[in-house]
């Protein structure tokens, strides 16, 4: 698996978003390939240096829009418990 995994994360889901991702019909707008194409050089590097962790920014995100980590919108609160953000 590339890249780091958060235990909170269920393995059917895990599956899920391993088989979409697979699929060669995949939206740009979904593919991993084109995730940092608009970033700026010095997020990317800052991103590579450590200064900043792209898996925390995720969480944050997520919780930000509502979703725990089976992808259920479940409001901001429970989301914000489900990923350990105070």
């Amino acid at each position: 698996m590339k890249g780091g995994q958060d235990s909170r994360i269920a393995e059917t889901t895990r599956r899920r978003l391993q088989d979409k991702l697979s699929d060669p019909r995949i939206p740009d707008h979904e593919n991993p390939e084109f995730l940092f194409s608009l970033t700026s050089n010095d997020l990317l590097l800052a991103i590579l240096a450590g200064v900043t962790d792209p898996h925390e920014s995720a969480r944050n995100e997520l919780a930000n829009r509502g979703i725990d980590a089976t992808g259920r919108n479940v409001g901001f609160e429970r989301a914000r418990r489900a990923w350990g953000i105070e």
